[in-house]
């Protein structure tokens, strides 16, 4: 964008303006232009400001869009005819400035740098106010006003970029800009109206249009960053190239002085005149150094997403922080620090200072009243950590509150780690957990007491529901047998729900086994605490992972539906498993309604004692010996074949991710830019009458064949490679978590042997060795039953997916050639 104004002589002494008085119609003509043109084709809006300076202030009165490239008249004269048009009607018409919207707090760029220095030498007082539309979405009006410095001013002027000019102006991203406050002013009829309409619209109804969600914004912000940080990278490249091409003219140069310095001594000595250097240094002309003005500038992009997050706001411990509200969503609250910025900070690092006692009391009395969620940290629906939440009364929700920092938390910056938090109020200093960390198997058993096993020590009461039995079959091969018939369970109808007045929120799963058909309602979180006392039960067994934990965006439909599914696929091979499915932590997950009933239940599993290495007392054999030897070669085998497997799983699970993004982006835009040209070429063709008819209508349903096929590509990885990829995150698990259990049963051999070293040397007793012999054939013969189950889910229900991903596949290339052969059908009919 260039001046439309005669240029003026740059004022050595800048003008003095101190803030920027805007009309409130003006914010909302802007607001209203930035927003179309993001919603409509995600280009950036930018429109004239017009005004008056008054004293030391900037008062803005109206302003219009520019025109569109598309629109027929120039924007030279558009702009004119608009300020003409307003001058006619006694409207002020004086040119002050520009607007443009920008996304995430992120303007800097050359375009706007040049624009605004035309702008600065042609109207001294102007300036360029940036509407941020992404920031403005989320709840925060963000409108600043920006001059370019007397060094930015100086810098274009003398049109020198490097880094040496650079460096004698003194200047960077940082300083090429002055930010001047804005002061938004309306009318009195403007500030009645909506006083009125605050009273009309609640500020939770105002909340629903919003977008509060952090995924989108994250992922934007993270993209952009990254497509920034290549750039600066390929600049540095370019900068490298530069100084080396510097390097080896200096040692060509220096070569040839040398060279020259060599030949005048010679014809020195011979008397003849030395010949001069001038040639050499008009030979090696000076290496065109690159501008540093698009580094800075992409320096100071990745510094904007940098600070602008998710218009969070850097706290330290000790702060005393201002709330203006306590309930924006996902655990975050509003507020601004004593330096008067504003943002947002998560609820769960912070206290209210002046009524911390009476905070105390009001939790204990909330938590006592309510009796419809469970208790302990079952009540808070965050993936990272348990936070006790408490419930203000109504006159703190309504008053401004002044917290301070919790000591445990130091200096931090919150960009997204604790925007998953549903905390929605202040609460009391707390320290917050880590996320709870994966058992380790053989470390679990050395807790449990591996000697009190190996030797008999100590053997806890097994009830008959308890035992679970190991049997022989052909081949010395060993199964787990199973108990009871074999079910199913459905994992359905994923909801929202919310309590605590609709503080806290969080989704809901169904599940209703096949045996009684009744239904029960399960959290994540209730999954959570399964599959930890799973682990902690069974150490001879490698529980399958439930779904990743999500940092944000745990609300979106399709996150909840692709979570409902792998929790599906973890149900099944749970069911499937003949000691899982009969076990009784299980079966109180999957049956029990009753809360008082569901709370003794979960402490009973949480009290059992039969756990770790004490289970294998559980574990029912053969009496008979297993030769140690061949056992040992065995295992030392699967393991091996284990080690081998994982990272191929691993690499095909990251196959069937790619594959699912390529046909969600890259293959449907790829069709799309297919259908386009072939539409292009139909309308092009229109224009010649003798060629209407038949082509064009056959190059039309060409292209709309390639539109759907690149619909297909989108719809086409929820019936095939999402499935499978969720069926091998399951295999995967179990497969990186068996090693685990192998290293038990290597450490009850280590056992053995070291009591064989014993006996021989007459320090330990023969019938000792006997029974410690047999407690380790029966952790052997739980890992051979365990292996023999595994194989048996490879064998079977991984062939199942192999043929239903490929009848999915089949399926689609058939779809894809219906449309083809529709469209080859337009050319022939």
């Amino acid at each position: 964008m260039n001046s439309r104004t005669q240029a003026r002589r740059i004022p050595e002494v800048e003008p003095r303006i101190d803030y920027v008085q805007c009309d409130g119609l003006v914010v909302m003509k802007m607001v209203k232009h930035c927003h179309e043109e993001s919603l409509n084709n995600m280009d950036v809006a930018q429109g004239a400001l017009l005004g008056l300076v008054v004293q030391n202030r900037l008062e803005i009165t109206n302003c219009f869009p520019f025109p569109k490239n598309d629109e027929i008249m120039d924007e030279e004269e558009y702009q004119l005819a608009m300020m003409r048009r307003l001058r006619w009607v006694n409207v002020d018409h004086f040119h002050v400035g520009w607007y443009q919207s920008a996304d995430v707090g992120n303007f800097l760029n050359v375009s706007l740098l040049e624009s605004q220095y035309h702008y600065q030498t042609s109207i001294e007082e102007s300036v360029v106010l940036i509407y941020d539309t992404a920031k403005s979405a989320r709840g925060f009006l963000t409108l600043k006003a920006y001059r370019l410095t007397p060094q930015a001013i100086q810098m274009y002027k003398e049109g020198e970029f490097t880094p040496e000019a650079l460096r004698t102006l003194k200047i960077g991203y940082e300083n090429l800009f002055i930010e001047i406050p804005v002061v938004i002013k309306n009318s009195n009829l403007t500030n009645i109206m909506m006083s009125e309409l605050e009273e009309m619209i609640p500020e939770e109804e105002g909340t629903k249009y919003l977008d509060l969600g952090t995924a989108t914004v994250l992922e934007n912000q993270l993209r952009c960053m990254m497509d920034r940080v290549d750039e600066l990278n390929q600049e540095a490249m370019k900068f490298n190239r530069y100084q080396q091409l510097v390097v080896r003219q200096q040692q060509e140069k220096n070569r040839l002085l040398a060279k020259r310095a060599q030949e005048n001594a010679a014809r020195a000595a011979k008397d003849e005149p030395p010949l001069p250097d001038d040639d050499i240094n008009k030979l090696m002309r000076p290496v065109p150094v690159p501008p540093r003005l698009n580094p800075m500038i992409v320096a100071g992009q990745i510094n904007t997403y940098r600070e602008s997050g998710t218009a969070e706001l850097s706290i330290v411990a000790g702060e005393v922080l201002t709330v203006m509200r306590d309930n924006v969503g996902d655990g975050w609250c509003e507020g601004f620090n004593q330096s008067g910025k504003s943002g947002l900070f998560p609820a769960a690092y912070v206290q209210v200072v002046e009524a911390a006692a009476s905070m105390s009391s009001a939790m204990t009395s909330s938590q006592q009243s309510s009796g419809d969620y469970w208790d302990d940290d079952w009540d808070d629906d965050s993936e990272v950590g348990q936070t006790q939440a408490y419930v203000p009364n109504q006159q703190q929700q309504q008053q401004q509150h002044t917290i301070q920092l919790t000591q445990e938390h130091s200096t931090i910056d919150y960009g997204d780690a604790f925007s998953m938090q549903t905390i929605h109020s202040v609460i009391p200093e707390r320290p917050m957990p880590n996320i709870p960390k994966k058992n380790n198997k053989f470390s679990t058993l050395i807790k449990s007491g591996e000697d009190s096993f190996l030797s008999g020590i100590r053997i806890p009461t097994i009830s008959e529901s308890e035992k679970i039995y190991v049997e022989e079959v052909e081949g010395g091969h060993c199964r787990w047998v199973p108990k009871g018939e074999s079910y199913n369970c459905v994992v359905t109808s994923p909801k929202k729900e919310s309590k605590l007045k609709g503080l806290k929120s969080f989704i809901v799963y169904q599940l209703t086994p096949t045996f009684n058909n009744i239904q029960v309602s399960r959290r994540y979180k209730h999954f959570d605490w399964l599959h930890e006392r799973l682990e902690e039960k069974y150490c001879f067994i490698p529980i399958p992972p439930l779904p990743d934990k999500q940092i944000s965006g745990r609300y979106e439909k399709q996150f909840i539906e692709n979570r409902r599914t792998q929790l599906q696929e973890f149900v099944d091979y749970v069911c499937r498993h003949p000691v899982l499915a009969r076990s009784r932590v299980w079966e109180h997950f999957i049956t029990c309604t009753d809360e008082k009933r569901w709370k003794a239940g979960k402490r009973l599993a949480e009290k059992d004692e039969v756990i770790g290495v004490n289970y294998f007392n559980a574990i029912q054999c053969p009496e008979s010996s297993l030769d140690a030897i061949k056992v040992e070669i065995q295992t030392d085998a699967y393991s091996k074949f284990i080690s081998g497997l994982d990272p191929v799983v691993k690499n095909f699970m990251a196959m069937a991710v790619d594959q699912t993004k390529k046909n969600l982006v890259l293959y449907k835009r790829e069709f799309q830019k297919i259908s386009q040209s072939f539409t292009a070429l139909s309308h092009a063709l229109e224009v010649d009458d003798s060629s209407r008819g038949r082509l064009t209508h056959a190059l039309k349903v060409t292209g709309e064949a390639y539109n759907d096929i690149g619909k297909l590509y989108e719809e086409q990885p929820k019936f095939d490679w999402e499935p499978l990829a969720d069926k091998f995150h399951i295999y995967r698990g179990i497969i990186s978590n068996f090693p685990d259990v192998i290293s038990i049963h290597k450490s009850a051999v280590q056992k053995r042997k070291d009591c064989e070293r014993l006996v021989s040397e007459h320090k330990m007793e023969p019938q000792q060795l006997r029974e410690l012999s047999h407690r380790t054939d029966i952790i052997a013969r739980a890992l051979l039953a365990e292996e023999s189950h595994i194989q048996t889910e490879q064998e079977i229900y991984i062939n199942q997916a192999m043929k239903t991903h490929l009848t999915e596949q089949i399926t689609f290339y058939q779809k894809i050639v219906d449309k083809l052969r529709e469209a080859l059908n337009a050319y022939e009919g």
